[in-house]
């Protein structure tokens, strides 16, 4: 049966490049064939050009260059969200728009070039790709649309965090085809956009987040690397909403001692927050005192 299929995907794309090519109703289809054959030769010569060294090197360079561009971009905007400037997540679709516009740019340049050497060959190969493609891919085609709809309509963003099939964390990124979250130990989880439609999706949205406050528990007073140490803490939290700020706020004046507050995703998780907290901290600043001794 596959077999099968791939004669037929085949049949299409000679089919549907003969069309494409040109061919005149007047002349036979021998002909046909021997004028795309001495086409396709003929281009296949034009591209042996852009194989020589100077050709790839350059090529290898500017590919380099735009992919450390976009990892660069990537990165600089998570930073940016994780030390809380940009909670609401504005930056992230400037930078996705930047990046699919230059990918879209180099794409648009390399095909230009190959069509002004061989345009004949460049549409079969584009068809062939496109079929191929589909045929490999029909099964995450229901992901890729979920995908798109999540992108487009934003009803999941990074930080919330999601129950579904017996799995939660923090969403991480919304992809085409994947989901990716992370989990509270740490690792990262990938589930497809499909089972989004055939589970129930429970959503906690950092947006409606809830303060969870905590006192530092050392001896008054506290000193700068003890709270810098409690911050450090609580930024690191698992029950912390990822871009949220984290505070330390003077509790009591007089014999200087401080709270930290983080925010949560609901109310339901505030007590565990509070717990996990308390314990990371009490551990944090005995083995920073035990340092010190």
């Amino acid at each position: 049966m596959r077999r099968v299929q791939t004669q037929l995907l085949w049949s299409g794309v000679l089919f549907a490049s003969l069309l494409l090519a040109g061919c005149s109703g007047s002349g036979t289809g021998d002909t046909a064939t021997l004028e795309l054959g001495d086409a396709i030769v003929r281009e296949v010569g034009e591209l042996r050009g852009l194989l020589g060294l100077n050709s790839l090197i350059f090529s290898g360079i500017g590919l380099a260059l735009v992919w450390v561009t976009l990892r660069g971009i990537r990165r600089a905007v998570h930073v940016v969200w994780r030390l809380g400037l940009d909670s609401s997540r504005r930056l992230e679709t400037t930078a996705t728009a930047i990046r699919v516009a230059l990918v879209a740019l180099v794409v648009l340049f390399v095909l230009r070039r190959i069509a002004s050497l061989a345009p004949v060959l460049l549409t079969f190969t584009l068809l062939a790709a496109v079929l191929l493609l589909g045929a490999a891919y029909a099964r995450q085609l229901p992901s890729v649309l979920v995908g798109l709809s999540l992108l487009l309509r934003r009803r999941l963003r990074h930080g919330d965090r999601i129950h579904i099939a017996n799995h939660s964390g923090t969403v991480r990124e919304v992809g085409l085809a994947q989901l990716h979250l992370r989990r509270g130990d740490g690792a990262t989880l990938f589930v497809p956009n499909r089972l989004l439609m055939e589970e129930v999706l429970t959503v906690e949205h950092a947006k409606n987040s809830e303060p969870v406050r905590v006192r530092i528990p050392s001896a008054a007073p506290q000193h700068r690397d003890q709270l810098e140490l409690a911050r450090r803490v609580a930024l690191l939290s698992p029950y912390r909403v990822p871009g949220s700020p984290v505070e330390l706020i003077e509790d009591d004046v007089e014999n200087r001692r401080y709270c930290i507050e983080i925010h949560t995703w609901s109310v339901r998780a505030a007590t565990e927050a509070r717990e996990h907290l308390e314990q990371t901290l009490d551990s944090a600043l005995a083995a920073q005192a035990r340092a010190r001794e």
